[in-house]
C-alpha cells in the first residue's frame, strides 16, 4: 500500500511541475508574440466549440440535408421544364 501512496505523491509532484512549466511557457508566448496570439476569451470559445464536436455530430444530419436539397432542386427544375414545354405548345 505504501508503494501506491509513494507513486501517487510522485505523480502529483510531476503534474504540479508540468503545470508550472506550462504556465511559464504560456507567459513567454504571450510576451514574445504580443498581439499575434488570440485573446484568452477567443481561445476558450474555440476550445468549447471543439468540445461540441459539431462536425462529428452533424455528419449524420448532413446526409438528410443533401437528400432534401436534392429533392427541392428537382422540383424547381421540373417546374422550369414544364413551363418551357407549355410555352412551346402555344
Amino acid at each position: 500500500m505504501k508503494y501506491f501512496q509513494a507513486v501517487s505523491k510522485i505523480a502529483t509532484i510531476i503534474l504540479q511541475d508540468a503545470d508550472t512549466q506550462l504556465d511559464a511557457l504560456i507567459k513567454v508566448q504571450r510576451e514574445v508574440a504580443g498581439n499575434a496570439l488570440p485573446s484568452e476569451s477567443k481561445i476558450n470559445v474555440e476550445v468549447a466549440y471543439n468540445k461540441m464536436n459539431f462536425f462529428d455530430n452533424s455528419k449524420n444530419h448532413l446526409g438528410w440535408f443533401g437528400v432534401i436539397g436534392n429533392f427541392l432542386c428537382s422540383i424547381v427544375f421540373l417546374k422550369k421544364v414544364t413551363k418551357i414545354l407549355k410555352q412551346q405548345d402555344h
